[in-house]
C-alpha cells in the first residue's frame, strides 16, 4: 500500500486533474456560507433601523412629499380640510411665486436672492470671527484659557428664540435699551432705524453673526487640535513666518472640517425663521423678506397654502445646486 494509505490527501494535481465540477460546488458552498454569515449579522441591524427608519419617513420624507404635491392645488381655508379634492393648478402656484403675484410681499426669486445673500455673508463673518478665536486658544495653556473657551460659547448656547428677542429688546425704536442708553448719556432722544428700512439687512446680518460664529468655532478649534505641534515646530526651525505657517498647515489642516461647518451654517442660516420672525414680524422691510418670512405671510396673511408650498419648494431647489457643487469643490482637491 502506498504510503499514506488510501485515505492520503490529495496534490495540487489531484485537485486540478478532478475537472472543473468540484470548483464549483466549492464556490457555490462558500458564497452560501457568507450568505448566511451576512444575513445572520444583518438581521440585528435590520430589526434596529427600522425604526428610525419608519421616524425618518413619518417627520421628514412624508411632510416634504406632502408639501410637494401641495403646491400643485388651490388650498386655503375653505379647501385645505379637503385636501384630496382641492382642485390641481399645476405651475400656477409656482408662477405666483416667481412674480410675486398673489399678494406676496415680494416675488420668490427676490426672496431666494435676500435669502442667499444674508445666508453667505453670516457664515463669511462667522468664518472669520470663529477662526480667529479659535486661534487664540488652541495652543493656550493658561488658567484663563478654560473660561475664555466657556464665554466664546455663550452665543450659540443660548436659545434661539431667547437670543433673538434680547436684541429685539436692545434695538427696538424708542423703548429699547439702546434708546434708553442714548437718552441717558445725551446722545439724544430720537429713534434708531435699524429695524426699519435699509438699515434693516446690515442688522439682521450682524445679529445673526453674534448668533453663529460660535458654531464655526467649535469646528474650526476641533480641527486645529488635530493638526500635529511638530508641523510647526519643524516649520519654525526652517525660519517660515507666521503666514507661511498658516498657509501651508493650518490652513490645509483645517480646510475640510470648516467646509462642513461652512455648509451647516449656511444650511442653518438659509432655513431660519425665529431671527427674521422675532426681529421684523410678520411684515418686514422689503430688503430681509426671506424665504422663511415669505412663506408664513403667503400660508398665514394670505392664507394661499398652496402657494406657501410653492415659495418652499422654490427655496429648496435653490439651495440643493450651490451646495452640492460647494462640497465638490472642497472635497475633490480642486482649484480655481
Amino acid at each position: 500500500m502506498a504510503k499514506g494509505g488510501p485515505f492520503k490527501a490529495r496534490t495540487d494535481l489531484d485537485v486540478r486533474s478532478a475537472g472543473p465540477s468540484t470548483r464549483p460546488s466549492a464556490s457555490r458552498a462558500r458564497r452560501r456560507d457568507n450568505g448566511a454569515l451576512f444575513r445572520r449579522d444583518l438581521r440585528p441591524l435590520v430589526v434596529l433601523m427600522v425604526p428610525a427608519a419608519i421616524v425618518l419617513l413619518v417627520i421628514d420624507l412624508a411632510p416634504a412629499v406632502i408639501g410637494v404635491l401641495s403646491s400643485f392645488r388651490l388650498l386655503t381655508f375653505s379647501t385645505l380640510s379637503h385636501w384630496f379634492s382641492a382642485p390641481w393648478v399645476g405651475l400656477h402656484n409656482f408662477s405666483q411665486a416667481f412674480t410675486g403675484g398673489g399678494g406676496l410681499p415680494v416675488s420668490g426669486l427676490n426672496a431666494i436672492w435676500h435669502t442667499l445673500e444674508y445666508s453667505v455673508l453670516t457664515t463669511i463673518i462667522a468664518l472669520v470671527v470663529g477662526v480667529v478665536a479659535a486661534l487664540t486658544v488652541c495652543r493656550r495653556t493658561s488658567r484663563a484659557t478654560p473660561v475664555i473657551r466657556a464665554l466664546y460659547l455663550v452665543p450659540t448656547a443660548l436659545p434661539l428664540f431667547t437670543a433673538s428677542y434680547l436684541w429685539y429688546s436692545i434695538l427696538t425704536p424708542h423703548t429699547g435699551l439702546l434708546d434708553t442708553f442714548r437718552r441717558t448719556i445725551g446722545l439724544g432722544g430720537g429713534a434708531n432705524r435699524l429695524l426699519v428700512g435699509d438699515h434693516s439687512f446690515a442688522t439682521l446680518v450682524g445679529v445673526d453673526s453674534w448668533l453663529a460664529w460660535g458654531f464655526i468655532y467649535l469646528f474650526a478649534l476641533a480641527a486645529l487640535q488635530g493638526i500635529p505641534r511638530e508641523r510647526y515646530e519643524a516649520a519654525e526651525i526652517d525660519g517660515a513666518s507666521r503666514w507661511q505657517k498658516f498657509r501651508f498647515i493650518t490652513y490645509p489642516g483645517i480646510r475640510k472640517l470648516l467646509a462642513v461647518g461652512a455648509v451647516l451654517s449656511t444650511f442653518a442660516h438659509y432655513n431660519d425663521f425665529t431671527l427674521p420672525y422675532v426681529l421684523f414680524g410678520t411684515a418686514p422691510p422689503t430688503g430681509v423678506s426671506v424665504l422663511s418670512t415669505t412663506s408664513y405671510e403667503a400660508a398665514y396673511s394670505l392664507y394661499n397654502f398652496g402657494l406657501a408650498d410653492a415659495v418652499a419648494v422654490m427655496g429648496v431647489i435653490a439651495i440643493i445646486v450651490p451646495i452640492v457643487m460647494y462640497i465638490d469643490y472642497v472635497f475633490s482637491g480642486r482649484r480655481a
